[in-house]
């Protein structure tokens, strides 16, 4: 079996591909390898995916006629959509991008999905989606037609047509409402990142909204192992829809502060906080409740916030030499 993976010198993509490689299917990865941030952090990604199974191309999924070669030319079984426009707060710099990327580029895969008879579309969604929410955890029927941010409202754009999409043509897909996921080989706009070069620089921490935010964070290896089990189910059950969504994150709150408090104790050095007003677009609270993914996969997070911390830091500290 072949399976497709876009986004695949991403910070979730690479580790996607990883897993999939030690199983005995041949993975495609595609990515257009863009200066959204380091190049250099992206090809190093893929640099760890060096396996006679793998096959990269790079490729924009933006460019109708590139993907579709990809496709024809490959006889591909089912598909991991993780290719999109990052940055929760930055579609106000480049709006226009977030639109083509994340909306046009979707539409693509969607269409050659159609055409290709894939067995199954995953793809990822976001927490964003539920904007700042009154239900606290959210669960998947909680209100998600106000996002906050272009990112969050292309995200849910994405869950519309996938839907119509399955229901249209009997297609399979399923959306994966992804919460704050971190570990090594992250983004470095991330904010355990940003967090450790000011720590380790010994500069200031801006805390927005006078750091009482909460997130769900979830260790890249749970959110995988969550992704290729989604993967691996053959089929569907006979009352479910072609279609489903399920949030995918830790289900505990973990606030700002706190957040810092580990990589300070963690890293043994301390740096000045400021405590600064919230920011436009910045969700204040953020908890999944995913009992229905669990209930339906059986599988939960093992990593618990400290435990991946200290291996997100020994990963930063070698890639960085620091």
């Amino acid at each position: 079996m072949t399976i497709l993976v876009t986004g695949a010198a991403g910070f979730i993509g690479s580790f996607v591909c990883e897993k999939l490689l030690g199983t005995e299917h041949t993975v495609i990865g595609i990515d257009n390898l863009n200066n959204s941030y380091d190049v250099n952090l992206k090809r190093a990604r893929l640099h760890r995916l060096d396996h006679p199974k793998f096959q990269f191309f790079k490729q924009d999924i933006t460019e109708s006629g590139g993907l579709a070669e990809i496709f024809k030319q490959n006889h591909i079984a089912s598909v991991i959509h993780l290719a999109a426009e990052a940055g929760v707060t930055q579609g106000e710099e480049k709006p226009e991008q977030f639109i083509n990327s994340n909306i046009v580029g979707f539409g693509h895969v969607l269409e050659n999905c159609r055409h290709h008879s894939i067995k199954h579309l995953i793809y990822a969604s976001t927490a964003a989606v539920y904007g700042d929410n009154e239900d606290f955890p959210v669960t998947e029927n909680s209100n998600s037609d106000q996002p906050l941010t272009l990112y969050g409202a292309t995200k849910k754009a994405n869950e519309v047509l996938a839907n119509s999409y399955a229901e249209q043509f009997a297609m399979r897909i399923t959306g994966l409402r992804f919460f704050s996921v971190y570990g090594p080989w992250a983004r470095p706009d991330m904010a355990l990142c940003k967090f450790t070069r000011q720590i380790m620089q010994n500069e200031p921490i801006k805390l927005h909204n006078k750091g009482n935010h909460t997130r769900d964070m979830i260790y890249i290896d749970d959110l995988v192992d969550a992704i290729t089990v989604v993967w691996s189910e053959t089929g569907v059950k006979a009352t479910e829809k072609k279609h489903q969504i399920y949030n995918i994150g830790n289900q505990q709150a973990i606030g700002l502060k706190q957040m810092v408090q580990v990589l300070e104790q963690q890293l043994g050095k301390h740096t000045e906080h400021h405590l600064v007003p919230l920011q436009k677009g910045e969700i204040i609270d953020n908890q999944a409740d995913a009992s229905k993914f669990y209930r339906r996969f059986g599988i939960m997070p093992k990593v618990a916030f400290e435990q991946g911390v200290e291996k997100f830091l020994q990963w930063y500290r070698e890639y960085h030499q620091q």
